[in-house]
């Protein structure tokens, strides 16, 4: 995490391709959760904040996406975090984030890998549209296991 001018955190490029690879499927959860689970609560709240109002939001996730999510997550069904995911329609993201966040901090993992686990669902989706038409030029959507694409990728801030 990385502090802006007016105090508030935002994800390092590292961190928004960690987040991706483990979207797809290529990096592991624990290396995600390693990262997270070193952050103060404070920086876990901004950093949810920040996975849901930007890539998660541009994933577009769908109804049925949440269950699905909830199934992929690997977090117990009967968890608060999951009991209130599983309700979401993909509509009102802002205000079913904010519900989550009022969760103890406890939940804040759980939060974590359904927002992970939704984003690889929500987007894998999106992805194979774009590469169907031919024309995708996200950095996100770019082969994130090539070495020489994830340095240029931080080297200049995730742009192409």
């Amino acid at each position: 995490m990385q502090n802006n001018n007016e105090g508030e955190c935002y994800l390092t490029p590292k961190e928004e391709i960690l987040l991706n690879q483990v979207a797809q499927g290529l990096a592991s959860q624990s290396s995600l959760l390693h990262w997270f689970n070193n952050l103060s609560a404070t920086e876990k709240e901004y950093a949810l904040k920040e996975i849901a109002y930007w890539p998660l939001a541009q994933s577009h996730p769908r109804g049925a996406d949440f269950q699905e999510a909830m199934n992929k997550s690997g977090v117990d069904p009967t968890s608060s975090a999951a009991r209130l995911f599983v309700g979401f329609t993909g509509f009102e993201l802002q205000d079913d984030v904010a519900t989550l966040l009022k969760l103890s901090t406890d939940e804040y993992e759980n939060v974590l890998k359904l927002f992970t686990a939704l984003l690889g669902i929500a987007d894998g989706r999106r992805k194979k549209k774009c590469e169907a038409l031919g024309v995708c030029s996200h950095w996100w959507h770019q082969d994130l296991n090539n070495a020489e694409l994830i340095k240029k990728l931080i080297k200049n801030n995730l742009s192409l």
